[in-house]
């Protein structure tokens, strides 16, 4: 192989790592606003809780 298609390689890996990486973050982003939607209804559940009482 020549320089480059070595380089070709190299960059194409990098940009799909690149790209895993963004991926990655976005689920956890989505993770993040997931729990906090969660935490979210579990106070106004406890606040509704605490009325009744």
């Amino acid at each position: 192989m020549s320089n480059s298609e070595n380089q070709t390689i190299n960059e194409t890996a990098s940009i799909r790592s690149s790209r895993d990486n963004e991926n990655n973050i976005f689920k956890v982003l989505e993770n993040n606003v997931n729990d906090i939607e969660e935490d979210d209804d579990e106070v106004k559940l406890y606040l509704q809780q605490k009325k009744l009482d």
